[in-house]
């Protein structure tokens, strides 16, 4: 069951942060230096026709070079696929959140409420 999936099931709006804002900002000012290489990588791969790319991959071969490189690009731009997957699943929750507490404040317009 996914991060929504839990939140939305759940109608609670006493959840506790996931984050401190110390993280977040850390998080932030390390994005390049973590994922900077690989979505450039996976840019660059797009910026190239079918053609462009055979031609590579072939004269990497045919000069006795391992296709080390041109496979470390396909584990590179995985691995920020699964990053971009995971960045969804927070998106989602921070919805969900944010869906949370409106239907919440909907619920109780007429009277104030304070969490416990």
């Amino acid at each position: 069951m996914s991060i929504v999936d839990r939140a939305e099931n759940q109608f609670n709006i006493n959840f506790d942060p996931v984050f401190t804002k110390a993280q977040v900002f850390k998080a932030e000012g390390e994005y390049n230096t973590t994922w900077g290489e690989n979505r450039r990588i996976t840019m660059m791969v797009l910026t190239q026709s079918g053609q462009n790319l055979v031609d590579n991959l072939t004269s990497m071969l045919a000069e006795d070079e391992t296709a080390d490189a041109y496979f470390s690009m396909i584990e590179q731009i995985g691995e920020y696929e699964q990053h971009l997957k995971n960045s969804i699943e927070l998106t989602l929750a921070a919805t969900a959140r944010l869906l949370l507490v409106a239907q919440h404040v909907a619920d109780n317009e007429a009277e104030p409420t304070e969490l416990a």
